[in-house]
């Protein structure tokens, strides 16, 4: 009877932190900021630029990131 217990123990245990695991996720993923993707030619609504990310000296399209201030 107690190996029983152990075992019914440690099924609930191992669900519980599951639970957690899957919540945790779901509430960083509500945390982020929505992004906006512009293209060539966007005519962009900037009021201050606070910080553009190192664009890789390679040749074609690269990822880059910046952020700013809107108007």
């Amino acid at each position: 009877m107690k190996l029983l217990n152990i075992a019914l123990l440690l099924a609930l245990a191992s669900a519980g932190t599951q639970a957690l695991a899957d919540d945790s996720h779901a509430t960083a993923t509500t945390c982020q900021l929505p992004v906006e993707t512009s293209t060539y030619g966007t005519r962009l609504d900037i009021k201050r630029v606070i910080e553009v990310s190192d664009i890789a000296n390679e040749w074609g399209p690269v990822p880059a990131r910046m952020t700013y201030e809107d108007s």
